[in-house]
């Protein structure tokens, strides 16, 4: 009876469709739970490639202050930042922008809606090339 049970067995290759719906199923059931977990982390990845990029613009502008004794304006924050990133990175999200305090030296990330007061700068990524646009 055994010796039956190994042959039957041994001759046996793959699996059952059975089988393989239940995997499919069980599969399909884990991407559907962990897609929105997913996707909060790409979201959440955005925002700090944001702030991070804002940082760095920042920081360049600080450095700019501490060689020329004052923080660059319009056409001084193009090439300084420039100089330092390429090519220049844009805000991930189509609905926000970089705004440059010429009178702090601060860059922040907010949204499109954003109107620029007096001192601040809005930096935009150009497609085509490393230096960015900055309108006043």
């Amino acid at each position: 009876m055994f010796m039956f049970l190994k042959k039957m067995r041994k001759n046996k290759f793959g699996y059952t469709l059975t089988e393989l719906i239940v995997v499919v199923s069980i599969l399909g059931i884990l991407a559907v739970v962990a897609s929105p977990f997913v996707a909060d982390y790409v979201n959440q990845a955005k925002v700090s490639a944001d702030s991070a990029n804002a940082k760095i613009m920042s920081d360049i502008a600080s450095r700019y202050s501490a060689t020329y004794g004052s923080y660059p304006t319009t056409g001084a924050i193009q090439t300084a930042i420039a100089a330092e990133l390429n090519p220049v990175p844009g805000p991930e999200e189509s609905t926000k922008i970089f705004i440059y305090d010429s009178s702090t030296g601060q860059v922040n990330v907010v949204d499109s809606a954003h109107t620029p007061g007096t001192n601040e700068i809005k930096i935009t990524a150009t497609a085509g090339g490393p230096l960015p646009t900055a309108t006043p």
